[in-house]
């Protein structure tokens, strides 16, 4: 009994970690929502209708810490900030929903 209930236990902690991995951002475009990996800092775009684009391709290959990266809204609507947490570093990450030439992520 004690080993299936030790088992349950770490089941729901894996399950639970697993899904804190990728975070959902809300822009000012309702047709658009960013999907952020806060482990490797891969950010795509999602649109309603199913399509995605990816923006930032991982920044950190290991991701061996969940809550590592974070988005910032910024007051430009197609612009948000990636933060990496463990270093400092920054990125501007732009989405866009008429070219995907405007869609990039670059240092600052």
């Amino acid at each position: 009994m004690k080993k299936l209930i030790v088992s349950c236990a770490l089941m729901v902690i894996t399950l639970v970690s697993y899904a804190q991995t990728y975070k959902m951002y809300s822009t000012r475009n309702y047709h658009n929502q960013l999907r952020l990996n806060t482990m490797t800092g891969e950010v795509q775009q999602i649109q309603d209708d199913g399509q995605s684009w990816e923006i930032c391709s991982a920044r950190e290959a290991s991701g061996d810490k969940v809550g590592r990266f974070c988005l910032y809204e910024t007051q430009n609507m197609w612009t948000f900030i990636l933060l990496d947490s463990y270093n400092g570093r920054l990125w501007q990450v732009q989405y866009s929903t008429q070219d995907l030439d405007n869609l990039f992520c670059i240092p600052i």
